[in-house]
């Protein structure tokens, strides 16, 4: 059966909650809302970097020491999402893949137009 957070996923991403409806700032705080269901595993670890002048954090897990490393842009689009958002997935992925996470907290359209998170 699956867990009450796929079900609130599944119906974002088909659009049952009216993402599409919604504003950019509703949308975002949507985001944000969602991320509260999703705590920092307890193993996985976040360091704050500034990297090229981007604000990301390493995301990594206690257990791994390696020099293998994921970048991971998250989801939203381009106008929404956050490395607050992103957090906690970033630390599964870290996980189960036994690699450092970069996540990059890129800047957002359209305060921000194209190609400003690319660069």
């Amino acid at each position: 059966m699956p867990s009450t957070e796929h079900e609130i996923i599944a119906d974002m991403m088909s659009g049952g909650l009216g993402m599409l409806d919604l504003t950019i700032e509703e949308q975002r705080l949507m985001m944000e809302g969602a991320a509260e269901m999703f705590p920092l595993p307890a193993d996985v670890r976040t360091k704050k970097i500034v990297a090229d002048h981007v604000a990301a954090e390493w995301v990594s897990v206690d257990s791994i020491h390696t020099d293998r490393v994921m970048l991971y842009l998250h989801g939203g689009a381009y106008v929404a999402g956050s490395a607050n958002t992103h957090r906690a997935l970033a630390g599964r992925i870290a996980r189960a893949t036994k690699a450092n996470v970069l996540l990059p907290d890129y800047r957002l359209a359209p305060e921000q137009p194209f190609p400003a998170a690319l660069e």
